[in-house]
């Protein structure tokens, strides 16, 4: 991509006679359908038109070309958009909320060195790698200026006329004493009416393109945007709507409405045009404003509450229409949700390029829009994803930012007053509303004291979704006092201004390497990076895309988009240090020597980080550790990545320190690989206090007994799987800020979750594990195996990734095949070992678990089973009160007899019993399994060389107790 943007740059920088428009044409790849089977696509943005100012809402300005679009076509009803006009238009570029790209707190003003990431595909990019040769952009620009890559025609387009700043005056282009037009790169004055000269523009490219295959026409028109001035004819035709008629200038409202009128009859000429060239039938017309009207006008906006600048209805819910004739039914209205983020993934399932859309989930961050050609296409589509809509202005500074969250059944949560990553929004400063716009558009009636339930579990998702913005994002700084305009805002790769520093999200021009071919062959031999991210206590099933539909994680479900899906990947231990040791070793718990908690491995094991620094690799780990001696781990142990919060000593209230993850991947050295272990701490215990979660909405694993008691604790730890899922978002990010977006990736987690049959257990709700693996390129996105892995086979994967050998005394075995996609078999059985932690959790296990059975042998099934969850300080308040209720509830007598009394022998048919409810180590019609199993097992465990004497001893049996390695 950065060699096709440099070739742009230079074809863009020759200047052109002033009334030509400018050309950059590109040869259509071999990849490509034929151009003559896609429709032409022409979208249409006013700026700052209300929803009460277009005739097919029965406004108070005729528009009746607009009426045209939205009668042969479709009227969309419910189109929103951000609240201002950058945030929206960098949304339609990008697929993504303006929020995720830091582009939501401001437009970008005349000094704001900030735009569009240029690594980011945009929807010109997307249209032009299957087939869309021509690609035109006519008109208000607004997504950055003072730097060569965020120019319209670095960001896709191959044409271009307009201006690059909003609120220019419309007869002379002037802003900021500049004059703010241009043709290409160049700037060109011309005469006339703003509006007029990108109707003109727009025409021109069509008459000129018709026939030469699809093309795409981007007709982002300055009005109605203030300031508000028009033609005398205009004014004439709506001297009604003046309220001072005798004053000697025209009202606020009659300027408005001309502006409009002006505006639908240069759409018409558009309309004309696509019909004199012949391609009407053959071109998708989408047509929006980029927000609400300006407030100070009555009935801008009406009924909606709210206008521009705030995320009311009135500032996000605009007009929108989109035709197509032949395939999109006219005369109808659709009444699904859609916004600005889904016209890109929409478009390119209208015109059926879904290759082109798989490609956009390997960027970061990812994709928020989603295809909704559906709906258009057929008026009987009802089902629909279901997923909340997300809403921000930031102008007013980090006092008075304002929030909007509208879900799926049309509850919408408002929160104005300070940024609620700093503490939250349960204060005096902060407004909070809460309103069904799907039964009350207007919002009229506030239910936030009548629904608190609702409103805390959108305000949940609201709080998550403003701390996804990255840490670079646009500021809201005023004008410096000293900002000088470049002269006539010349734009070209030779001549721009440096009146200013570029922020941290630019990578200027000068800094494209000489020879792009040469750097892609020298990426092609270097070692890939590999970033390993590992969660504390995480239940597998309790992740959205292992189908935890109750648990808030957007950026784990965007992952495993972007990933491929492990559906049988297993820990080698449910208990932290022996997991992770294993996972670090290659070697299973026994014989690497960390079978029981804490415990160190035997002296001479070979690890993660001696192995990846003897290939050159700089090897980092970031947050828990839990594995030693550190002499046999010579990870660089990162500064910073462990952030307690103010006041608090307790190691288990610990979060995971990003920012210090940020410097380091803005400051490595990336011609070293760098292989990054981030070990986050949540979601062990102590949880996080329950931020949004209904506790009688969830359902409960059918192993336990359902009180309230159990729900209040597991709402609990849901809230910290989100703070996880938040985490491993920021980490994304910053991957993605500092270039490594082609990383080898993987997240997983070191046992289940601290509940009874899971974390210290052999159940797979112990050690079954998520395990999505990211690696653009290499590995198919949106897909899953069911090949059985262990995380002992992480190690030499790694190794194998990196183009070397594993050490052929490994227990664990690469799996590069199964993400290259060339097999989906990889063990036909896994072993897992539990032996104990001090005087707790000591229940010494030994599993094998196939495809089909699990077979668990209890070492000493006389002791009692004792946790954490069950006897001391930490003792959980369910488990109490299941005691409680034991002598007259038989199911919870059941579940703490199951819990604390193992059999010798368990045997479960997993493939069909997946929450192993029924032991059928006793029935005879498994005998020959069980058996099979049994001897398999123990020949792994004289393999693995276990000495039961070094692990269980006749005294420690009576006392309970088992040797404990310090």
């Amino acid at each position: 991509m950065l060699l096709h943007r440099l070739i742009i740059v230079l074809a863009a920088s020759i200047a052109l006679l002033p009334a030509a428009v400018l050309r950059a044409d590109e040869p259509a790849t071999p990849s490509q359908p034929p151009a003559s089977k896609k429709p032409n696509i022409v979208v249409i943005v006013a700026d700052d038109l209300g929803w009460n100012a277009v005739g097919f809402h029965n406004g108070f300005v005729p528009t009746p070309n607009l009426d045209r679009i939205a009668h042969e076509g479709v009227e969309l009803d419910r189109f929103y958009v951000s609240p201002m006009c950058s945030p929206t238009r960098a949304g339609l570029m990008t697929g993504r909320y303006a929020l995720h790209l830091g582009m939501a707190r401001s437009v970008v003003f005349p000094w704001k060195r900030y735009g569009v990431k240029p690594e980011l595909t945009t929807l010109p990019e997307a249209l032009g790698a299957v087939g869309y040769r021509h690609r035109g952009a006519f008109g208000k620009w607004h997504l950055g200026h003072l730097e060569p890559q965020w120019h319209p025609l670095a960001q896709g387009f191959t044409e271009y006329v307009g201006c690059y700043n909003g609120a220019a005056d419309y007869w002379t282009r002037d802003r900021e004493g500049q004059i703010d037009w241009h043709v290409g790169y160049e700037p060109t004055p011309s005469k006339g009416y703003t509006t007029d000269l990108i109707a003109d523009a727009a025409c021109e490219f069509i008459n000129a393109r018709a026939g030469e295959g699809p093309f795409f026409c981007y007709v982002p028109f300055t009005a109605p945007h203030e300031p508000l001035q028009a033609p005398e004819s205009y004014l004439k035709k709506f001297a009604h709507l003046d309220g001072k008629p005798n004053d000697g200038q025209p009202g606020e409202k009659q300027c408005l409405a001309a502006l409009i009128a002006s505006m639908d009859d240069g759409i018409s000429r558009i309309l004309a045009q696509l019909e004199q060239a012949g391609v009407a039938d053959d071109t998708i017309v989408w047509f929006f404003s980029d927000n609400g009207g300006i407030d100070r006008i009555r009935e801008n906006n009406a009924p909606l509450h709210g206008a521009k600048l705030s995320v009311y209805e009135g500032g996000v819910r605009v007009p929108a229409a989109v035709r197509w004739p032949g395939h999109i039914e006219g005369g109808r209205k659709v009444t699904t949700p859609i916004m600005n983020i889904d016209v890109l993934p929409t478009l390119l399932g209208l015109i059926d390029a879904p290759g082109e859309l798989t490609k956009l989930t390997h960027e970061q961050p990812p994709l928020d829009g989603v295809d909704l050609s559906a709906p258009l296409l057929d008026a009987a589509v009802t089902e629909l994803p279901k997923r909340n809509l997300f809403f921000f202005h930031g102008q007013n500074g980090p006092e008075r930012e304002q929030l909007a969250i509208t879900g799926p059944r049309g509850w919408k949560l408002q929160i104005v007053g300070p940024d609620v990553r700093r503490g939250g929004y349960h204060t005096p400063e902060h407004q909070v509303e809460l309103y069904n716009v799907f039964r009350d558009p207007n919002e009229t009636t506030n239910l936030i004291k009548q629904k608190a339930n609702i409103a805390a579990r959108l305000g949940a998702h609201l709080v998550t979704f403003r701390r996804s913005e990255p840490a670079d994002a646009m500021p809201t700084a005023p004008k410096p006092a000293d900002f000088t305009p470049p002269k006539s805002w010349r734009n070209s790769p030779e001549k721009v201004s440096t009146d200013a520093k570029p922020s941290a999200n630019t990578t200027p021009a000068s800094t494209a390497p000489a020879d792009a071919t040469s750097d892609k062959a020298a990426n092609a031999t270097r070692r890939p990076d590999v970033i390993l991210f590992v969660a504390d206590d995480l239940s597998w099933h309790d992740i959205g895309p292992y189908g935890g539909d109750d648990v808030r994680t957007p950026r784990l479900d965007q992952l495993a988009k972007q990933s491929l899906r492990f559906d049988d990947a297993f820990a080698a231990s449910p208990t932290c240090t022996p997991s992770r040791s294993a996972l670090y070793t290659g070697l299973y718990p026994i014989r690497n020597g960390a079978h029981a908690n804490h415990s160190p491995i035997n002296p001479g094991v070979e690890t993660l980080p001696a192995l990846l620094n003897a290939l050159g690799y700089r090897t980092v780990i970031a947050g828990k550790t839990h594995i030693g001696p550190r002499s046999q781990f010579p990870f660089e142990y990162l500064k910073n990545s462990n952030v307690r919060p103010p006041g608090v000593k307790d190691v288990l209230v610990t979060d995971l320190g990003v920012d210090a993850i940020d410097e380091l991947l803005a400051t490595h050295d990336r011609a070293q690989p760098l292989c990054l272990i981030v070990t986050a701490h949540s979601s062990h215990t102590l949880w996080k206090k329950n931020e949004g979660y209904d506790p009688a909405a969830i359902k409960i694993p059918p192993e336990l007994h359902d009180t309230p008691a159990l729900r209040e604790t597991r709402v609990d730890y849901y809230t910290d799987v989100t703070q996880l899922d938040t985490e491993v978002g920021q980490v994304l990010d910053s991957m993605q800020r500092h270039g490594y977006g082609d990383a080898l990736f993987m997240f997983t987690a070191d046992q289940g979750a601290q509940f009874p049959f899971a974390k210290w257990n052999l159940y797979d709700a112990g050690i079954k594990v998520p395990l999505l693996v990211r690696w653009p390129g290499h590995v198919q996105p949106d897909a899953t195996t069911t090949a059985m892995v262990s995380l002992i086979d992480v190690l030499p994967t790694i190794i194998a990734a990196a183009g070397a050998a594993p050490p052929a005394t490994l227990d664990g075995q690469s799996f590069l095949d199964v993400l290259a996609g060339k097999s989906h078999e990889r063990r036909p059985e896994v072993f897992a070992a539990h032996t104990g932690d001090k005087e707790m959790n000591q229940a010494p296990m030994r599993c094998i678990r196939t495809p089909q059975f699990k077979y668990i042998e209890n070492l000493a099934p006389q002791i009692k089973y004792v946790t954490h969850i069950t006897k001391g300080p930490t003792t959980e308040r369910y488990w109490k009160d299941w005691l409680e209720r034991a002598p007259n509830d038989p199911a919870a007598a059941a579940v703490i007899d199951r819990y604390e009394h193992r059999p010798a022998e368990e045997l479960y048919e997993v493939s069909v019993d997946p929450h192993e409810l029924h032991n059928l180590a006793a029935d005879p019609k498994f005998a020959a399994e069980k058996d099979e199993l049994k001897k398999k097992l123990h020949a792994w465990r004289t393999a693995q060389g276990e000495d039961l004497t070094k692990v269980l001893m006749p005294a420690d049996a009576r006392t309970g107790r088992f040797p404990y390695a310090e």
